[in-house]
């Protein structure tokens, strides 16, 4: 299987909530496709709806950033443009077959107010 082949599990959520979704994107997708792809997803349950409004509520205004989920906790700031395959990080993932290693972006979304708002 080629890199363009490959598929990226994504992890998005936003710092409000602990529980984030999760889509399988081609690795060749840009953060901004998948994000969205990811607001006109249609809830399987109460909390995944929570989390899906949430992304769109935080990605509705202009300001808002894309934070990558590095192992360990830290965080490291990404742009709409950016691709998958660029930000993603192989990791052991556990499946109904056992463990495997997968690719993983895990990407929260935090909107922000602007500083000294129009009046």
């Amino acid at each position: 299987m080629g890199q363009n082949d490959k598929a990226v599990l994504v992890s998005m959520g936003t710092p409000l909530l602990a529980r984030a979704t999760r889509a399988v994107f081609p690795a060749q997708t840009t953060i901004a496709e998948c994000i969205h792809e990811i607001s006109r997803l249609e809830p399987a349950d109460a909390a995944e709806r929570r989390v899906v409004q949430q992304i769109r509520r935080e990605t509705h205004g202009v300001r808002f950033d894309i934070l990558l989920v590095l192992q360990g906790g830290r965080i490291d700031k990404v742009r709409p443009e950016q691709r998958l395959e660029e930000i993603a990080a192989e990791r052991e993932v556990k499946t109904p077959a056992g463990v495997d290693k997968q690719l993983v972006a895990q990407i929260e979304l935090q909107s922000y107010a602007p500083v000294g708002g129009a009046r």
